[in-house]
């Protein structure tokens, strides 16, 4: 829910230019001052994705963490991981195939929106039947012809639940991802393994 996620379209450039302009394209983009906030980029063909956090709210996490016991290297935005998991199991059929993903929590889920690969936005909302159908239609822009929904996360059922009652069974293909509860597990340790560090998957 911290965590912003922009997609810029920058213009074709050397990667070491990109690199120098893409914070100002960011800043644009961004509701709050970039001084304010840490963040990274990820390349999705094209296009990169930006992923911003205040610091204070990135600090409280930190120490959240601490209090646990972790000491963590970094911290992935679920987002990027969840996407790139649930396109590993359950790829898309064509390259502009709609596709939302709902990684449901006990209180709040995170919806990621995007066509065939590529991740395109992501809202987070409070955990409700009711509130699945109308955060779809409203991230997607209405129901696009040929939607595919992934749920997971624990509170999946529920996700399913609100989606078959308000949408029917033809508006959009309903599927949950392989042992649901633990697809942002997988995804965390997927995104941690590329990493290349020997403990980074721990």
């Amino acid at each position: 829910a911290t965590c912003l996620l922009i997609a810029l379209q920058p213009p074709d450039l050397p990667e070491a230019k990109l690199a120098r302009i893409l914070p100002s394209l960011l800043d644009v983009q961004l509701p709050l001052p970039l001084s304010e906030c840490q963040y990274a980029f990820t390349r999705q063909g094209a296009t990169r994705l930006a992923h911003a956090v205040r610091h204070p709210d990135l600090r409280q996490r930190i120490e959240a963490l601490a209090q646990a016991g972790c000491n963590p290297a970094r911290i992935v935005p679920p987002a990027l991981a969840a996407w790139s998991q649930a396109l590993a199991e359950i790829p898309p059929a064509t390259d502009a195939e709609p596709r939302a993903l709902f990684l449901c929590g006990a209180a709040q889920t995170l919806l990621v929106t995007g066509r065939g690969a590529a991740l395109e936005r992501q809202t987070v909302f409070k955990t409700d039947p009711a509130e699945f159908p109308k955060r779809l239609r409203l991230a997607c822009g209405g129901l696009p012809d040929g939607l595919v929904c992934i749920l997971a996360g624990p509170a999946h059922a529920s996700a399913a639940e609100g989606l078959r009652a308000a949408l029917g069974s033809d508006a959009a293909r309903l599927t949950t991802a392989r042992a649901p509860e633990f697809l942002l597990a997988r995804s965390v340790a997927a995104d941690a393994a590329r990493a290349g560090g020997g403990s980074d998957a721990n």
